[in-house]
């Protein structure tokens, strides 16, 4: 069993913010799912840490290797005026082990109309 740790932080400037994913004693061979969802308005890119297994889309495979997976995502919103989006990031078990804990976190964004400033952001 690995007890997740999932969290969203306004850490950043501007459009960025982060989603750091913590993972104690990852089995080694143990596969786990990250997957990075989308709510609100625009769209987002993300900038993982980390070598996944294998990535598709947005969704990353993490393969353990009997030690404590730490990866960030670097999160960059794109949004328009008085748009605000949200990226939440979820871990999963495919095989080989069971996650519990606090296993989502996101990092919510809004900018002002007219302006090229995120200067709102809540986190969690």
């Amino acid at each position: 069993m690995s007890s997740a740790s999932v969290v969203g932080s306004c850490a950043g400037t501007g459009a960025n913010g982060t989603i750091s994913v913590t993972l104690p004693d990852l089995p080694e061979g143990a596969v786990v799912q990250i997957t990075l969802s989308h709510s609100g308005q625009g769209s987002f890119t993300a900038t993982p840490n980390f070598t996944p297994t294998s990535q598709t889309g947005t969704s990353y495979v993490v393969t353990g290797t009997g030690a404590t997976f730490v990866g960030q995502f670097t999160i960059q919103f794109i949004l328009g005026n008085n748009q605000q989006g949200t990226v939440t990031a979820t871990v999963q078990a495919v095989s080989g082990v069971t996650v519990e804990g606090d296993t989502s976190g996101f990092v919510t964004k809004r900018r002002d109309g007219g302006s090229q400033n995120y200067n709102q952001c809540s986190a969690g």
